[in-house]
Order: C-alpha cells, then structure tokens, then sequence
C-alpha cells in the first residue's frame, strides 16, 4: 500500500474511532483546573453525520419489449424469391401504408409492413377473432407471427389470431406491448 492510501485508511479509522467514542466524550468534558463536568445526555434520536449522504443512482431505463430489427431472418425474402406460400412466419416490420380494412367475408385489418430488409409484405389481422390495433400508425413497429402467401407484390401474412377452433397455430401482432391475438 503506498503513502496516500495509509493515509485515508489512517483518516477513515479515527474518524470511526471518534464516531463511536462520542458519546463517552461528551458524557465528560474537563474544566481547565482539570475537573471533569457532567455534559447534558446526548439524544439518541439527533443523528450524528460523519459523511455527506450518498445517493444511490437511480435505476437504469429499461428499454421497450419491442426492439427494432437490424436486419430480417430473411425467411420471407427467401420464400418470395421462390414463390413459396403457407409458410410460418415471425418477424417485425415498421408500418409504412394502413389500408382500408376488407370487409368481404370475414374482416381483415389491413396494413403494410416494411422489413428491416426493405421489402415490403401485406398483413391481413381478422378482427371478427382478434381485437383490433385501434392505436396503429404509419412509422410504428409491429413483431408479427402467421403464415406467409405469396403473391406478387410482396406477399401476405394471415393467421395472426388464436385459433379457435384449435385445429391451427395461433399467431399473433404485438405492437406497443401489447399481444393481439
């Protein structure tokens, strides 16, 4: 240990030395004809400070559930290139066009997703099994798990709803934290 640190370690024990000595000391304080007089009791609920207070640092931020993309799984590009369809997706894409919802049969909310890869792909959410996302808009992320068609402008994703009749996997849209399921 070099000087300075005997020095604080020196430091920081007389100062414990004289925390815990106080109350003896003030309990007697001598006159200067070498008496000793009685000192007031000293009360136990007056705080004796040595040191500043330290605060701790406040808790660190925690980011949001849904964490922007770098780059896509490349499971959609792929099946695109090769006209694949009926095939189990889960990505994320960030909402560049909401369409009109298709109200043919059964509702669909429509909207357009844009993958960290630049392409572009159709979800259809059917809102007559799931809720739907009251709270989207353009420039929003959505992680998305369904079933991936092709066709082409993109392709489509669908079944991103429970099954209920439970024949299907479920998939679902998470958007703000929230499931729709």
């Amino acid at each position: 240990m070099n000087n300075s640190g005997k020095h604080v370690l020196f430091v920081v024990a007389a100062v414990v030395v004289v925390f815990f000595s106080l109350p003896g000391l003030l309990g007697r304080l001598q006159t200067g004809s070498g008496s000793t007089v009685q000192a007031p009791p000293v009360s136990a609920s007056v705080p004796i400070s040595v040191a500043p207070s330290i605060q701790a640092p406040p808790p660190p931020v925690v980011p949001p559930v849904q964490a922007v993309p770098q780059s896509s799984s490349g499971v959609i590009e792929n099946a695109y290139e090769n006209r694949t369809g009926n095939l189990p997706v889960t990505e994320a894409g960030v909402v560049t066009r909401i369409l009109s919802d298709d109200n043919d049969g059964s509702r669909h909310q429509r909207f357009i997703l844009t993958l960290a890869s630049g392409h572009t792909v159709l979800i259809a959410h059917n809102i007559d099994i799931a809720p739907r996302l009251n709270s989207l808009r353009e420039g929003d992320q959505v992680i998305f798990s369904g079933v991936y068609e092709w066709n082409e402008k993109g392709g489509v994703v669908h079944w991103t709803h429970h099954d209920p009749s439970g024949r299907h996997g479920g998939g679902y849209l998470q958007h703000n934290g929230q499931y729709y399921q």
